[in-house]
C-alpha cells in the first residue's frame, strides 16, 4: 500500500464524532482522523503481510493515526534484527 492509499483509505474511515471525544481527552497534540485503534490495527497487519519495507522506508506522519500504524507495522516484525533499524527511527 502507497501512502497516497493509505491516506485515502483513512480519509474514507475518519469519524468526526470519534475525533472530537479524542480531542476533548486533550492529550491528542496531532491532526488526526477520529479512527479507531483496532481499525488501525487491521491496516497495520496489512500492510505488514505485504511490502512493509517500501512502506516503512518513507512512511507518512502527518496525523496521529500514520503514526500509530508505523509503530504497528514495525511490531508486527518478527524478526528483531531486521526491526531494530526501524524501531531506532520510529522512537526519537
Amino acid at each position: 500500500m502507497t501512502n497516497k492509499e493509505l491516506r485515502t483509505k483513512l480519509i474514507s474511515l475518519s469519524d468526526k464524532t470519534y475525533s472530537d471525544f479524542q480531542n476533548k481527552l486533550g492529550i491528542n497534540t496531532m491532526p488526526d482522523f477520529g479512527i479507531k485503534i483496532p481499525i488501525l490495527r487491521s491496516i497495520a497487519k496489512e500492510i505488514a503481510k505485504s511490502d512493509y519495507k517500501t512502506y516503512l522506508k518513507n512512511p507518512n506522519n502527518e496525523y496521529l493515526e500514520e503514526v500509530f500504524i508505523e509503530g504497528m507495522v514495525i511490531g508486527e516484525i518478527k524478526d528483531f534484527d531486521e526491526a531494530l533499524p526501524y524501531i531506532d527511527r520510529f522512537i526519537p
